[in-house]
């Protein structure tokens, strides 16, 4: 007998759930506990997520690894009069927007990462964030939610980045320390609309949209239309000067690696023109917290976070503009092993989304390590609402980022290095045994 679905009551797939290893390292982490196994690894082999093996020293710098290794990044120090930003703390948050997850995970993901690292306010609009007193990046999106003016092009609605509206919310906000033009994610690279179901009625406050309608951006930022991919990239160059200049602080970028010609074009252009970003945050073609175009987001983008890193990495150094650029990774890098291999690849921070998800969803009893998905925590309704608790939740994320903090630093020793910028391919080996040396 044939097993009929209603087409009303089909939902859209959820994506796979992290490997057992990785969710045990969260849980035992967000509960506090060094995380630990017993009788022998629990990752699979081979592992469906991350292809390496960390290359340790067995003598090791003459140092224990309780003595901190050294981590520090100057985010905006080669512009003048932008107030420069030094991060200290190797694991950050990536863009959730509003919307994406609820408002009380923004506030307890936020609450928890106060004083350690950044959480990135994501693109649908700023407020509920920056109330967490975190130190953020604000992203802004081709849709400007909360920042942007109605403008018609081409017969199609755009957003206008409004640069006075823009100063007035850094000057009032002394905890926005970057600022992320958002090009494209690796969800959705070129789409981006958040279904009318998670447009609860603060969400679209906040975003200035109707609740229970479908919050779209336009496929570019209206600021880069151009006839010419070379007048789109003069445009870019010249909005992140204009950026910088009203806001005072470092401008970086945000983007899925689509063509390698593309991004070395885009990087020569940078360097001609002197007007480089301070910051590429390069996402991987896999990520997404949120709903996306499944064609797009199961196969459009260049690869995983780490090639797509090595490839930005190689593409600055040819330019000479590696030195001013730093390189954020992005993109299911959940576990401390994750991060090494991102800044082995030529990272120079590391962001992540959907660990935190992980760490809060544990705290909050759901039964993650039973296959069921964080994102199911993620929604607006009041039933969902009513099981998380923001304190609680707030004192996982951060026993989360501290433990994977510190576990980096230790990884880092192991391999001989003194910080995390000092790895390199040298320091992995993929499993189908082929050396993963710098070309």
């Amino acid at each position: 007998m044939l097993i009929r679905e209603s087409a009303d009551e089909t939902l859209p797939a959820v994506g796979s759930p992290f490997p057992l290893a990785d969710i045990d390292y969260i849980v035992q982490a967000a509960h506090g506990r060094m995380p630990m196994v017993q009788f022998g690894t629990t990752r699979p082999d081979p592992d469906p997520v991350f292809p390496y093996q960390l290359l340790h020293e067995n003598l090791p710098p003459d140092d224990t690894f309780d003595d901190p290794v050294d981590y520090r990044v100057v985010f905006g120090d080669a512009e003048r009069d932008v107030r420069p930003f030094v991060l200290r703390h190797l694991v950050n948050v990536s863009a959730m927007s509003l919307g994406g997850i609820n408002h009380k995970l923004v506030s307890a993901i936020g609450s928890g990462l106060r004083g350690l690292g950044l959480v990135n306010t994501g693109e649908g609009g700023p407020d509920v964030h920056l109330a967490t007193g975190a130190d953020s990046v604000l992203q802004v999106g081709t849709a400007k939610f909360g920042l942007g003016t109605p403008i018609l092009a081409g017969g199609r609605t755009y957003a206008r980045l409004d640069l006075d509206r823009l100063a007035e919310l850094v000057r009032g906000n002394d905890t926005i320390r970057l600022i992320e033009l958002k090009l494209s994610q690796g969800a959705k690279p070129g789409t981006v609309s958040l279904p009318g179901t998670r447009v609860p009625p603060l969400v679209a406050q906040v975003r200035g949209v109707r609740a229970g309608e479908d919050a779209v951006s336009p496929p570019q930022h209206y600021e880069l239309l151009a006839p010419t991919r070379e007048e789109k990239y003069d445009r870019l160059c010249a909005w992140i000067d204009a950026v910088r200049r009203v806001s005072h602080l470092p401008v970086g970028i945000k983007l899925c690696v689509g063509r390698p010609q593309e991004l070395t074009a885009m990087v020569d252009r940078f360097a001609r023109t002197g007007s480089a970003p301070d910051f590429i945050t390069v996402d991987s073609a896999w990520g997404g917290t949120s709903s996306a175009n499944a064609c797009i987001a199961n196969y459009v983008g260049y690869g995983d976070v780490h090639d797509s890193v090595r490839l930005v990495d190689h593409v600055l150094r040819a330019a000479g503009l590696r030195d001013r650029v730093v390189v954020c990774a992005s993109g299911s890098l959940h576990v401390p092993a994750h991060a090494v291999s991102a800044f082995a690849h030529g990272a120079d921070a590391v962001f992540v989304a959907r660990g935190f998800l992980y760490a809060a969803a544990a705290v909050n009893d759901v039964a993650v390590r039973l296959g069921v998905s964080p994102f199911e925590l993620t929604h607006h309704d009041e039933e969902t609402l009513a099981t998380i608790d923001v304190a609680r939740t707030a004192v996982g994320v951060r026993a989360y980022a501290e433990r994977f903090d510190q576990d980096v630093r230790l990884l880092t020793w192991l391999l001989g290095r003194r910080s995390p910028r000092e790895l390199d391919l040298s320091c992995l080996r993929r499993h189908d045994e082929r050396e993963a040396g710098r070309a």
